[in-house]
């Protein structure tokens, strides 16, 4: 291995990391005077569901064998 391709590989991932940092940052501050408690309280209710909703579907990824849970002939059935 070329020991200036492993420098430069890992000096763009830490310049990468920088700018999104940067970027988080600056839409925090932009989003700052948006978020009422009241905002955040939706946003975490909303979360929680989803958090749920996805979990259930792992669990059932899970403990269901595959040739009993057909994911593409459940869509298939919902578009008819």
């Amino acid at each position: 291995m070329n020991p200036t391709h492993i420098f430069w590989y890992f000096t763009t991932i830490i310049i990468s990391y920088f700018v999104t940092d940067l970027g988080k940052i600056f839409l925090a501050k932009k989003l700052k005077s948006k978020l009422t408690p009241l905002v955040i309280y939706k946003i975490k209710k909303t979360m929680g569901v989803m958090l749920i909703i996805f979990g259930i579907f792992l669990i059932l990824k899970g403990f269901i064998p595959k040739d009993k849970l057909n994911i593409d002939s459940l869509i298939e059935q919902v578009e008819k």
